[in-house]
């Protein structure tokens, strides 16, 4: 079976949820906000993959490029300022993970657009 780069996307984006969604676990036993936040973006991530995964629609590419643009920069401020209240963080394997998977997302869902459909030319 051959899976096209869109497939690849939900894929990866299905992947990204799931990490987010540990990561998610060991906040929320710290009492931490951002274990919501978390889950909360490991859920609508699942959503969104399995929606590009079936439909490939606009709305779904949407949403995948937005939370691995989110994982980016959430990545990016927690190492440069850290959390709220804390300094910054550490470069953890899991880190390098979520950013290495939230790059790929956008970079497979940006190759596998079509190009517009132009209407043919008559030639009378």
């Amino acid at each position: 079976m051959r899976m096209t780069l869109s497939k690849w996307a939900a894929a990866a984006a299905a992947v990204l949820a799931v990490l987010q969604g540990g990561s998610s676990l060991s906040f929320i036993a710290n009492e931490n906000y951002f274990g919501a936040v978390l889950a909360g973006m490991c859920a609508l991530g699942l959503l969104s993959a399995i929606k590009l995964w079936f439909h490939n629609c606009f709305e779904s590419r949407l949403i995948v490029i937005l939370l691995a643009s989110l994982t980016l920069l959430s990545q990016f401020l927690d190492l440069t300022i850290g959390l709220p209240g804390a300094g910054p963080g550490p470069v953890t394997i899991e880190g390098i993970a979520q950013s290495g998977l939230a790059l790929a997302v956008i970079a497979l869902v940006m190759l596998s657009r079509t190009p517009p459909v132009r209407p043919a030319v008559s030639q009378l």
